[in-house]
């Protein structure tokens, strides 16, 4: 059974995970819109600054660590790893005759769960900073 600490963990870490896809679109569409960039570049500088949103907040508030090089490595490395489970899905879907957006719901949740179990156990592995 799961206890509770790790219940509101992984809400936590969801919640990060919502409001991050909401930078990750508000900032892409500025860069490409607005700035006139590239669909392909707004994106993928839309892609670095939500994770590193992603990487403070879910340091921070989520799992209670200082910010680090070693960690974002880390977590960037955990980051790409859901983008190749979401692409694998999507792909897999496909395959099978599915729809793609099942493949895409499918790998929300994958990721989701996923990507939790990762930074819990490899990123985020030390024991928390303490408050001063």
């Amino acid at each position: 059974m799961l206890s509770k600490g790790t219940i509101r963990q992984f809400i936590k870490f969801s919640s990060v995970g919502i409001l991050n896809t909401g930078v990750h679109i508000i900032i892409a569409f500025s860069l490409i819109e607005i700035s006139g960039l590239s669909p392909t570049t707004g994106n993928a500088l839309a892609f670095l600054s939500a994770n590193l949103f992603s990487f403070f907040i879910n340091s921070t508030w989520t799992f209670g660590h200082r910010i680090s090089a070693t960690l974002y490595l880390r977590f960037l490395l955990v980051s790409l790893v859901g983008l190749f489970i979401s692409w694998s899905a999507v792909w897999a879907a496909q395959q099978a005759g599915f729809h793609y957006a099942l493949g895409i719901v499918s790998s929300v949740i994958l990721v989701a769960l996923a990507g939790y179990v990762m930074n819990r156990y490899f990123v985020f592995t030390e024991k928390p900073s303490q408050p001063s």
